[in-house]
């Protein structure tokens, strides 16, 4: 768990050239892109189809000396994407790393989930972790998200949001950037794959504990390994309520109280695990108290009630696909969707909740960026929000279909999803399949979004052709004019 003199070395060069970068461009908001990062240092960009699926990424360089980067056209997920560009970006940033870099005279690959000993590896991905979440920013914005969730995993799930990184990669970063104890490792199968620790945990060792190392096994009976016996409950990203533990228990040493929480991290098939020295109590405050708080000094006006007027919803709005923010100006939790505010004189901004626009009277923007009225502004919001959970269904459904291809490669899923970009819908026989694949699977609460179409003849024989606890079976997923149909037809 601790890492060595050299490799610390290693590690801060990394940051600094990434801090380097950074203020090389500018960049003084979250999140950081790292593709307008890549396009401002004129590299070249390119996605390709690599020959092993298991590479993300490589930089090669031409003739006259220009980098070019070729990210996998497999990696889907933004967050994963940014930190393989970001890895890339350090390779070509950090000066000693261009002879390893070709040292075979050979494209440099970078594979995923790579976990490789190389300190050169380490180093791309500790400037990466820099480069995408950079210290003062992350620093400040999650002193706010500390003030309304208190330390932890919740903690760690806004961060990956608020930097498009994935889970892990904001986890590493975390530890690195609380003035806490804490640890986080990632473990598959029950054993620990790598594990990252915070500043201050050195109050947690050299005291007898026993380092929590790649290879070791996880103590059984913690909630980690529980959810790692799981497969289902790890492809649901599920998060169970975090528990208080004893340290021995981890690592042995003296009888101390820490708390656990961990989370399945998908496809990967893995665990995501915090580990802290205690919970610590979140500030509670009404709504008015919390957003005068947060506004007041962002705006000009020292007066609450003007201060508001000085704000417009811009349009700008994001869809985290699970509630896991909050507002951040009456720091209401559990949102799924966010909607940026900005000041109109000095251009702050904040993300904050529909109801907060519609209870503060914020007025909205057009397109041509003139002021709308109350009523109009009212109705951009709800048709903007409206239009975000069209889309989260859609991205739902389809992420569904790959989920359920995971857990069956003989489940091909081409022809559905085909099917669904085109329609909207599935048929009756299709949706009858991914039914009864998600109840074989046990992935219970993932039918959100799934719909059936029988506008034409051959949809509706598909249905009139079917048992009836089949029809049964389909039921909650039809609008009330199809069950309206099926009472007259069956």
């Amino acid at each position: 768990m601790p890492v060595s003199s050299e490799w610390k070395r290693a590690r801060d060069e990394a940051r600094e050239h990434a801090m380097e970068l950074l203020e090389s461009e500018g960049i003084q908001s979250l999140p950081v892109d790292p593709f307008g990062i890549a396009k401002s240092q004129q590299l070249t960009i390119q996605r390709i189809e690599f020959d092993s699926g298991n590479i993300a990424g490589s930089t090669d360089y031409t003739e006259s000396g220009d980098f070019i980067i070729s990210l996998s056209k497999a990696i889907t997920y933004e967050g994963f994407l940014h930190f393989t560009l970001a890895h890339e970006l350090g390779h070509c940033a950090i000066p000693n790393h261009l002879k390893y870099l070709f040292s075979d005279g050979m494209p440099h690959v970078s594979e995923m989930g790579d976990s490789s000993s190389s300190i050169y590896e380490y180093q791309a991905n500790s400037f990466a972790g820099a480069l995408l979440m950079p210290t003062d920013l992350c620093k400040e914005y999650l002193g706010r998200v500390h003030d309304q969730r208190g330390i932890g995993l919740r903690s760690i799930r806004m961060l990956s949001r608020k930097c498009k990184v994935s889970y892990t990669a904001a986890a590493i970063r975390y530890v690195d950037l609380i003035d806490e104890a804490a640890a986080i490792f990632v473990s598959k199968n029950g054993v620990v794959e790598y594990c990252y620790t915070s500043p201050l945990c050195s109050s947690w060792f050299g005291t007898g504990v026993n380092d929590l190392r790649r290879g070791n096994a996880l103590p059984e009976g913690m909630l980690t390994h529980q959810i790692g016996k799981d497969q289902s409950a790890i492809l649901q990203a599920k998060q169970p309520r975090g528990q208080n533990v004893s340290l021995p228990e981890w690592f042995g040493g003296t009888e101390t109280e820490i708390y656990e929480e961990c989370i399945g991290l998908g496809r990967y098939g893995k665990v995501l695990t915090i580990l802290l020295p205690e919970k610590k109590a979140v500030r509670k405050s009404g709504w008015k108290t919390n957003s005068e708080r947060n506004l007041l000094p962002l705006s000009e006006s020292t007066v609450f009630v003007e201060a508001l007027k000085e704000w417009s919803y811009t349009g700008d709005m994001e869809d985290y696909d699970e509630p896991v923010e909050c507002c951040e100006l009456c720091e209401k939790e559990e949102l799924r969707y966010h909607f940026n505010i900005e000041n109109t004189l000095n251009g702050n901004r904040l993300w904050v909740g529909s109801q907060c626009i519609d209870r503060f009277k914020i007025s909205a923007l057009d397109e041509y960026g003139c002021e709308l009225d109350e009523k109009e502004s009212k109705k951009k919001v709800s048709t903007d929000r409206s239009r975000l959970i069209r889309e989260g269904e859609k991205r739902a459904v389809k992420k569904l279909l790959h989920d359920l291809q995971d857990l069956d490669d003989q489940f091909h899923i081409s022809n559905f999803i085909k099917y669904y970009e085109e329609r909207g819908a599935f048929t009756p026989k299709q949706l009858a399949t991914i039914v009864w694949r998600v109840s074989e699977n046990k992935l219970h609460g993932r039918g959100h979004g799934l719909k059936m179409t029988i506008r034409r003849q051959r949809e509706k024989d598909q249905l009139l052709e079917m048992q009836g606890w089949r029809v049964d079976r389909l039921w909650p997923y039809m609008s009330s004019s199809q069950k309206k149909w099926c009472g007259e037809n069956f």
